[in-house]
């Protein structure tokens, strides 16, 4: 049973375990109707429980029902490049200009030894170099907020997701959203996929 299931039976749960003390049939139904409608309350100002929104300050994302709703045969584990190049935060806008000029790449990821501190675009890089910030450090362009996937996202969460992320959706850790595990891409998507094999039949 996944956590969003665990949610969703609590409020029968309390039903069943208030009669089992009380062996009060009246109360029934007033309980289930105080249940239901404080359960859809809380669900309308609050809608990630709270428990998982501690965790989530902690960077720990806890897979959800939908997740494991269907079995898909590829994942993001299976499209991910786990050849990674992380920019080094430590660099300077300018430094960063002259390593990054003719790379072309849509965005960059910003961190060391697997441990993502964020994301920036080279228009971005590009603006703080001809504002006269090329001396100030990386750190001030960075994106410390950006969309990414888990290991275990079926496929079509991790193409709704790239399209999201701008081209490059880094894969994460669900204990640690700042450990990179990979990288999606367009290209790396397209390689992974590979061209149809041909089929040869005897005659």
């Amino acid at each position: 049973m996944m956590a969003g299931d665990t949610i969703n039976t609590a409020p029968m749960t309390s039903v069943f375990m208030i009669f089992e003390i009380t062996q009060d049939y009246q109360i029934l139904v007033p309980l289930m109707l105080a249940n239901m409608l404080s359960f859809m309350i809380s669900r309308r100002y609050q809608p990630v429980p709270v428990y998982h929104a501690l965790l989530q300050q902690d960077g720990v994302h806890l897979p959800t029902a939908a997740t494991h709703a269907t079995s898909p045969s590829r994942t993001a584990a299976h499209v991910m490049q786990t050849n990674l190049t992380l920019v080094s935060p430590d660099l300077t806008i300018e430094q960063a200009w002259r390593h990054l000029e003719k790379e072309g790449a849509p965005k960059y990821l910003v961190g060391a030894d697997h441990h993502l501190v964020g994301v920036f675009t080279f228009d971005v890089l590009d603006q703080a170099r001809t504002s006269g910030k090329g001396a100030q450090s990386l750190w001030t362009i960075v994106d410390h907020s950006f969309v990414h996937a888990h290991p275990d996202h079926p496929i079509d969460v991790v193409l709704g997701r790239l399209a999201q992320s701008g081209g490059v959706l880094p894969v994460v850790s669900r204990a640690d959203a700042r450990r990179i595990e990979g990288v999606v891409t367009v290209d790396g998507l397209l390689k992974t996929a590979g061209p149809p094999t041909p089929s040869f039949s005897k005659s």
